[in-house]
């Protein structure tokens, strides 16, 4: 799929509504597709998809001569390696051309558990990502003894179409999240 590298992703034609997702996804959905390739950015399912480069088919870009060009691993292969990752040194990204992911619905499943010290997270967090595409642990490195390293684990995937749409009004992660867990998201 081509997409202008300019729009923020979270305000790109609703990807998720049309059926269609990044394959990977930073943190944030202020960030820019031609930010996604600057970066090369990676996601919450890294572990499974790796960086988002990884992804990228091709890229129109302005050279800071003035000149229009398509890059790909067919075409000006240098060019389009050094730009994936390349912090934006190597010319104007304007259009991404990327494979996509396809999803039924823009839901995610997500189940959350305490985790008591970083051993625990990071065995949990290995445990996890055998079973879901998705995994983030967030954690308390301020605190020290047997509680260093406590946090939260979330795990998502994406919801399956048929599932309950009742929402609640608020944000996700919050009120946002329906009765059995699901919250949306433009990860699914």
């Amino acid at each position: 799929m081509s997409l202008p590298a300019g729009p923020a992703v979270g305000r790109t034609d609703s990807l998720d509504v049309r059926g269609w997702f990044a394959p990977v996804s930073p943190g944030t959905e202020e960030v820019t597709l031609g930010g996604m390739v600057a970066a090369d950015v990676h996601g919450k399912n890294h572990h499974v998809a790796g960086t988002f480069g990884e992804h990228v088919r091709s890229l129109r870009m302005r050279l800071a001569d003035g000149r229009l060009i398509e890059c790909s691993d067919e075409q000006e292969r240098e060019l389009f390696r050094a730009t994936l990752g390349g912090m934006g040194l190597t010319g104007h990204v304007l259009e991404v051309t990327c494979q996509m992911t396809r999803v039924a619905t823009p839901w995610i499943w997500q189940e959350s558990e305490q985790v008591p010290n970083f051993e625990t997270a990071l065995e949990r967090l290995a445990e996890a990502g055998r079973e879901w595409p998705y995994t983030v642990c967030w954690n308390d490195l301020l605190s020290d003894g047997p509680r260093l390293g406590r946090g939260l684990l979330m795990k998502s995937r994406c919801a399956e179409p048929g599932a309950s749409r009742t929402v609640a009004a608020g944000h996700a992660g919050g009120a946002d999240e329906d009765r059995e867990g699901r919250h949306p998201a433009h990860g699914c």
